[in-house]
């Protein structure tokens, strides 16, 4: 129970970060979220070290739980999943309240009822997902599976998340099979929680989300397969391949958080977290089995087989996950099939910036035809 909660805490949290905030601070935002997990890793043996019997350990950490009753009147519900689910009456509330804790007056009905036109607009090409019009494939998961795009878009995080979680659980639990030194590795595998989270930040920052996680794929992929060959070399070379690893596929996971919430429309983003967080968990099932293969004379079998895994994870996030950076998260699946922003080969093509949340009446708008065309039929809502 303890584990389930803790899985939902996180991932409602993160998604609520990000609703909350505009384009320019989602990065933010969300690498700040992976970093207080990662001083949360590196305080759980701090803890398991003053308390080493295991109820009082358990207890400790209950406590730390008790500590979300106090802050939940802190957090509201996202503003944005009620504009987007029809609910008026909880959208006005939640305006007069932002409105009111910063020292504004605002007429939050009117503002309500404008950013419902505006996002109703067919010059916006989103037109049918708003309140009583919202469609089945707003609503539902399986059923935007049922579009080529989306199904391709949804299988590439899952096997993303099934080669992140297997590589990375296998550095963080099996750090003796990589290097001599059992205490060394686990001090700097913990070690390297924090730089990783620096590097999921400003990496994007410099050449975007997706070519970062398939940068980080690669690189944790290829140290991972290299590293069982260079054991009788030296621990040394072996130990820097580690932490390499554990870096960047740490980072990779920072960022695949980002990336999904960034991808999956409003009403169910929530939902394809928790289905790649599933698919996640299967990952980390399998890792002991990649470990058991190695067991024999051929001890390099599971780092290549979860290298190759990392790097076509990396492959596919080129061909078929958009960039998300600089643009508003889409509220629609229409606006998630509008994102055609995919590298491809093409890893110098850069993308127009998109980086204004839509206001309504009278704001310029900067348009990045690949975003969106409005001489393509509407076939989403049908």
């Amino acid at each position: 129970m303890i584990g389930l909660s803790s899985m939902i805490n996180y991932a409602s949290g993160f998604i609520l970060a990000t609703e909350l905030l505009g384009v320019k601070s989602r990065l933010q935002i969300g690498m700040a979220v992976c970093f207080s997990y990662s001083i949360g890793v590196m305080t759980s043996p701090l803890i398991g070290y003053l308390l080493p019997n295991w109820r009082l350990y358990l207890r400790a950490n209950c406590f730390i739980g008790l500590l979300y009753l106090p802050l939940l009147r802190y957090f509201p519900e996202s503003l944005r999943w009620c504009s987007v689910s029809g609910k008026r009456e909880q959208s006005i509330v939640l305006m007069e309240r932002m409105a009111r804790e910063n020292g504004k007056k605002i007429a939050a009905a009117s503002m309500y009822e404008s950013f419902q036109r505006f996002h109703a607009s067919e010059d916006r090409g989103n037109a049918c997902f708003i309140g009583s019009r919202i469609s089945r494939e707003d609503k539902s998961y399986f059923r935007q599976c049922g579009n080529p795009t989306m199904r391709m878009r949804y299988v590439t995080l899952c096997i993303s998340w099934v080669a992140t979680t297997t590589l990375y659980f296998a550095i963080s639990l099996y750090p003796a099979y990589l290097s001599g030194d059992r205490i060394l590795n686990i001090f700097l595998i913990g070690l390297a929680q924090v730089p990783s989270v620096a590097i999921a930040y400003f990496l994007p920052r410099a050449i975007g989300r997706v070519r970062s996680a398939a940068a980080l794929y690669f690189s944790a992929g290829l140290s991972c397969a290299v590293s069982p060959y260079l054991r009788k070399v030296s621990a040394l070379s072996v130990t820097i391949l580690v932490l390499v690893t554990k870096m960047t596929i740490t980072a990779s996971f920072s960022l695949i958080y980002l990336i999904t919430t960034e991808i999956s429309p409003t009403l169910i983003r929530s939902t394809s977290l928790g289905v790649a967080s599933v698919c996640a968990r299967g990952g980390s099932i399998l890792m002991p089995f990649f470990m058991l293969t190695g067991n024999g004379e051929n001890d390099s079998i599971p780092y290549i087989a979860m290298g190759s895994c990392a790097v076509a994870a990396g492959i596919l996030y080129l061909f078929f996950i958009p960039e998300t950076g600089d643009m508003k998260i889409p509220d629609s699946l229409k606006m998630a099939l509008n994102n055609k922003r995919v590298h491809g080969l093409n890893l110098s093509k850069d993308f127009q910036s998109m980086n204004e949340d839509p206001k309504p009446d009278g704001v310029k708008y900067v348009r990045d035809p690949q975003i969106y065309n409005p001489r393509k039929p509407d076939t989403v809502c049908g």
